[in-house]
């Protein structure tokens, strides 16, 4: 039975990130191919009410800036949509505005 269960979520966490891809294409902040990004959740999961797997409170990072984002070294500011990065090394990246989906920008919010 746990076989079957972890077959579940993985199917589950791989649709997700598919459905992400199509959404976005590429890394939300450097525009890298999604072959080397994976999923951040705006919102951390022990505060969601909705499904770990609602499109709407993710995000695609490449695989370097998603540390960064959960010790909340990347902040993006919900009303002008542009970052901003602590970590000297991603300076260029500072100020970039970025395009996230407009049922995404709530989680920012809350």
């Amino acid at each position: 039975m746990t076989n079957q269960n972890n077959q579940y979520y993985n199917q589950k966490y791989f649709d997700l990130k598919n459905q992400l891809i199509i959404r976005y294409k590429c890394c939300v902040i450097t525009g890298a191919p999604p072959n080397v990004c994976d999923i951040v959740y705006i919102q951390p999961l022990f505060r969601l009410t909705k499904s770990k797997y609602d499109i709407d409170n993710c995000l695609l990072l490449r695989y370097d800036l998603i540390n960064l984002y959960n010790y909340n070294q990347i902040k993006i500011c919900p009303n002008t949509l542009k970052i901003k990065i602590d970590e000297p090394y991603y300076a260029s990246f500072n100020n970039r505005r970025i395009y996230i989906h407009k049922d995404s920008v709530i989680y920012l919010i809350t």
